[in-house]
């Protein structure tokens, strides 16, 4: 299902956390062009959040995230979270649904063929018969998911709309997830710290100041104020900063 600007939320008897009444959430596209919009709190399905032009920002219980052209968001099924634009310019957003075990099918299939992209450390955090879940953060755009976005924009300028086709499009795209996937985990495992859980805390912070670093890219930005956002002292920040990401925060922004 493709659809052309979020559905009405205020319309009487609609269900914001179910809005196919006979689906709840399927696979589904939704293509936004606005200068303004807001959408409640609602509980949603495996989703990926991409602007292609301006910004969008979300907000969980926990957090708040900026979504923009060079990035893009990941919300694990069952996130509670609303979404909110406004701009003076018209920003253009696309929003990808993954209906209820999708993901774990497609993982299942992954696993069962000579094509398994997921490693024994893998399968700590992602096995065949629980759900799926991502590391939710904003993550760098990564390239190979371009063919997918030009595809959906495509489709949504053509009116092409397609269910099947879309299945087979978004089995391809999480296949790409799950290799991105084990590279967080890869980058995870880096870290020196005894139990998987701490790494795992330590990696979200290091990643909350990477966030907090690339939205005030403009201005003079201070290793305490980064290491602020991570909720670490200056020299933690900075040693385990360079253990992610390879490069220290002074690198990393200039």
């Amino acid at each position: 299902m493709i659809l052309k600007g979020y559905p009405d939320y205020t319309k009487p008897g609609f269900d914001i956390s179910a809005p196919c009444p006979k689906y709840k959430w399927p696979n589904m596209i939704i293509h936004n062009k606005t200068t303004s919009a807001y959408y409640p709190l609602h509980t949603g399905p495996l989703t990926l959040k991409f602007t292609i032009k301006g910004e969008e920002y979300f907000a969980t219980k926990q957090r708040s995230y900026r979504v923009q052209p060079y990035n893009y968001l990941i919300f694990n099924a069952g996130q509670r979270y609303s979404a909110r634009i406004q701009s003076e310019t018209e920003c253009e957003t696309l929003s990808v649904f993954f209906r209820a075990s999708f993901a774990e099918e497609a993982l299942k299939s992954l696993m069962a063929s000579d094509e398994n992209v997921l490693d024994n450390a893998h399968n700590n955090t992602v096995i065949s018969d629980q759900p799926v879940t991502f590391m939710e953060m904003i993550y760098p755009f990564d390239g190979r998911l371009m063919p997918y976005i030009y595809k959906f924009c495509l489709a949504v300028k053509t009116g092409f709309d397609d269910d099947q086709w879309l299945d087979e499009e978004l089995f391809l795209m999480l296949k790409v997830l799950f290799e991105i996937h084990k590279q967080v985990g890869e980058e995870i495992q880096n870290i020196p710290a005894v139990k998987r859980s701490t790494k795992i805390e330590v990696y979200k912070r290091i990643n909350n100041a990477k966030d907090y670093i690339d939205d005030n890219f403009c201005s003079e930005i201070k290793i305490e104020d980064a290491a602020k956002a991570a909720c670490m002292s200056n020299f933690h920040f900075l040693r385990l900063f360079k253990k992610v990401f390879n490069d220290t925060p002074y690198q990393y922004i200039t």
